[in-house]
């Protein structure tokens, strides 16, 4: 079992995994038909009175997702790198989806500025056992 597996500090942590996993749990039902987790979904909730979050980043494969326990108490995080940028005579591709095919937009034209922001950074598990992960899920 996952909450078994995990040694970090139980009040301080998180679930963390994708929204259709989070939807797969929340779907999940007795033998009488009752469902399991009635706090979960496909933007977070909480799993056994535990914070649940999800995001399209935690991975998903064919076997099904990742559920993640994680302390974040013990997690480091650094910073090594931020770059800001700003546009006013460029051309953007207005499309969640861009493929070149879309319509343009001038930012000179439309007196308007677009920003990129570029950070690098990383993060260390501090403590064994602070991270437990089932993968599979749903």
């Amino acid at each position: 079992m996952l909450v078994a597996a995990f040694a970090g500090d139980i009040s301080a942590a998180v679930f963390v995994t994708d929204p259709t996993s989070a939807v797969s749990l929340a779907m999940a039902q007795t033998a009488t038909g009752s469902f399991l987790h009635l706090d979960a979904g496909a933007r977070g909730g909480s799993l056994l009175g535990i914070p649940l979050i999800t995001t399209n980043d935690s991975p998903r494969d064919s076997t099904g997702g990742q559920l993640a326990l994680i302390d974040p108490t013990g997690i480091a995080w650094n910073v090594d790198d931020v770059q800001l940028d700003v546009a006013k005579a460029a051309s953007l591709e207005m499309s969640d989806s861009p493929s070149g095919a879309s319509e343009q937009v001038s930012l000179f034209q439309t007196n308007s500025a677009a920003w990129r922001v570029i950070i690098r950074a990383n993060f260390e598990n501090q403590r064994t056992g602070g991270v437990a992960v089932l993968t599979g899920v749903m």
